[in-house]
């Protein structure tokens, strides 16, 4: 099964429900200023955990917060700006980590950078291929130990400038991954 990525105006706490969501986070552990709008446990949650010795904020680094109001995943991206390897890295260990915790939905939000067609290229190759299975000759006892797929990744962002650049990012980075698989 394919990933569906795409990139939408939705806030955070619109797609907490049914998403496992995403917070980028850099080496210097501070969550992003968007973070104040989710729920207070949530929020608080995530607070303790990026500040806890378990989440060094280094590129590729995931830790969850679960809540009662839905499920984030801290997501270390280094220090500094990430470049395009980093976010491939980053994004294919969100999605490892997805698949691990049984979530087939994901969302994300297209973190600030110089080019933004260029950063949803970079993550939608590193989710897609950390999304990658090939079991057409596993047996049925073998295929059903492996984690299974993420349906969705969606990024979400409210300038509709930085959407129409990220959905041509989207769009080269589906056919590149495609392309590798």
């Amino acid at each position: 099964m394919s990933l569906n990525i795409t990139c939408a105006a939705a806030k955070p706490s619109d797609l907490l429900g049914d998403h496992l969501l995403a917070i980028p986070v850099g080496t210097g552990g501070k969550l992003p200023l968007w973070a104040r709008e989710l729920p207070y446990d949530l929020r608080v949650g995530s607070e303790k955990a990026v500040n806890s010795p378990a989440f060094t904020g280094k590129a590729g680094v995931t830790l969850v917060v679960p809540s009662g109001n839905g499920t984030a995943i801290l997501l270390g991206l280094g220090s500094g700006t990430p470049s395009a390897e980093t976010l491939r890295r980053a994004y294919g260990s969100l999605v490892t980590a997805a698949r691990r915790d049984k979530f087939s939905k994901v969302a994300a939000p297209l973190v600030a950078g110089r080019d933004d067609a260029q950063i949803a290229e970079a993550a939608t190759i590193g989710a897609s291929l950390a999304n990658y299975r090939f079991d057409l000759y596993r047996s049925d006892t073998t295929r059903d130990k492996i984690p299974p797929t993420v349906t969705a990744l969606t990024f979400f962002e409210p300038d509709a400038g930085r959407r129409k650049a990220a959905a041509k990012g989207i769009e080269s980075g589906a056919t590149i991954a495609e392309a590798v698989t």
